[in-house]
């Protein structure tokens, strides 16, 4: 054991296990793809057409008041599209998340170049963690995009620093959190459709699981879950984001809070983080047995 301590902290190293070949192949590769770039410019054009509708009809509504009217019209503009673009970011990095991680393994296998990947040094885990970290590049460029909108609403007024940041850290956790399902998922599934399939439903399921708990134990009082609701309410995003831009919707439910979003950023981080471990772990034995089948 003493004589593998180098070799474990080697592997560890931040920069071989998120900077290595696999995240310079990957970003290589993903630069070239043409629907990379078509991805970002529909992405931006469909928020910049959201943004025009809202602010047109704004405009024709607000031609017959002058005055401190207008001004309190548009003040209260800016909220509402920034709570409909935190929306529409969370609904596409969470949608395009595991459709970029799910061919991680997959095309390796589809592509018949596991056996080569599993007689390389390259550990397991530099292939989880470096092939997730390329596809949080690309959703950094997306969130990136819309990030300029929602600083320049607050020209109207009455937009809050804390709505921004809160969006951005609840987006920016779900999008990893589904990116590492998405990874899991493609170790075990033969195609990447299938893997991004499995990782929407279980978001799906993560973030309605506090809500149906709690009906659950409404028509069930003896069974006491209080405690699971408590703790699935850590990973909800849905809910999170709902208390963040909708605070009135919100009220009424056992879970949520003003600084539920700081929680929830917190528990996506950490169960990302652990599903990337399990996704490597799992990962080693598939590459174990391909190295053994080689010949």
């Amino acid at each position: 054991m003493p004589k593998r301590l180098p070799a474990i902290a080697r592997s560890l190293n931040p920069v071989e296990l998120f900077l290595g070949p696999v995240f310079q192949r990957d970003m290589r590769v993903l630069g070239r793809r043409k629907g990379t770039y078509w991805t970002r410019a529909l992405y931006a054009l469909a928020l910049l057409v959201f943004c025009a509708m809202f602010y047109m009809a704004q405009v024709v509504d607000a031609r017959h008041v002058t005055g401190a009217s207008r001004l309190q019209q548009f003040q209260n503009l800016a909220p509402f599209i920034a709570a409909a673009l935190a929306w529409l970011q969370l609904a596409a990095v969470v949608l395009v998340a595991p459709v970029l991680t799910g061919p991680l393994v997959c095309d390796e296998k589809r592509n018949r170049t596991i056996s080569a990947l599993a007689t390389s040094p390259i550990p397991a885990l530099h292939i989880i963690c470096a092939g997730v970290l390329s596809r949080l590049v690309q959703l950094t460029i997306l969130m990136l995009i819309a990030a300029p909108l929602m600083l320049a609403l607050r020209a109207f007024g009455g937009l809050d620093v804390e709505l921004i940041a809160g969006v951005t850290a609840l987006t920016a956790s779900a999008g990893f959190l589904a990116a590492s399902l998405g990874a899991w998922s493609s170790v075990h599934a033969k195609k990447p459709w299938s893997a991004a399939a499995s990782a929407f439903l279980f978001m799906f399921v993560v973030n309605f699981l506090p809500m149906i708990l709690w009906g659950i134990s409404n028509f069930y009082p003896r069974l006491r879950l209080g405690p699971l609701v408590d703790a699935s309410s850590v990973l909800t995003t849905f809910f999170a984001m709902l208390t963040l831009t909708i605070p009135e919707a919100s009220r009424g439910m056992p879970f949520g809070g003003p600084g539920m979003w700081i929680t929830v950023t917190v528990g996506n981080v950490v169960a990302g983080g652990v599903v990337c471990v399990i996704a490597a772990w799992q990962l080693r034995r598939v590459l174990v047995r391909e190295a053994a089948e080689t010949p």
